[in-house]
């Protein structure tokens, strides 16, 4: 009889978590989905924003302070790290990895720091400054 209470706990457990698990991937689509179309709209609003006479016409700073948490979404790496450091100019890796979380950069590692290094290391646009330990943006 305990077996069976046992058991039937066990299957009811069982397809609790398979619930859940189809609901978290459901979810996952759901959030892919729409960051995905963020960032569509995001880039398509900044291209008609830079071919027009005015860009001030098509995004005023209503909008603008609507685009910037999220700026980096969906660029890579160099991408994000390259547009930071030429607002910032001059950045240690640390406030770079805050500029990016900032503006909706997603990093992959634990720890964003070392991951940042290795991606600026080799780019022919930065250069780290060795007294300071900063990174500084150089003009292409």
């Amino acid at each position: 009889m305990n077996e069976n209470r046992l058991a039937n706990e066990f299957l009811e457990a069982k397809k609790e978590w398979e619930d859940a698990a189809f609901q978290l991937h459901r979810a996952k689509a759901i959030y892919d989905y729409a960051e995905k179309r963020l960032w569509l709209a995001r880039d398509q609003l900044l291209i008609t924003a830079i071919r027009a006479a005015e860009p001030q016409s098509v995004i005023d700073v209503g909008l603008a302070a609507e685009i910037r948490p999220v700026a980096y979404l969906g660029k890579t790496l160099r991408q994000a790290a390259q547009s930071a450091l030429s607002e910032l100019r001059s950045a240690s890796a640390e406030r770079l990895v805050d500029h990016m979380m900032e503006r909706g950069y997603q990093f992959s590692g634990e720890v964003p720091v070392r991951v940042l290094h290795g991606a600026l290391v080799k780019q022919p646009w930065v250069r780290r400054n060795g007294n300071s330990g900063e990174w500084e943006y150089i003009p292409q």
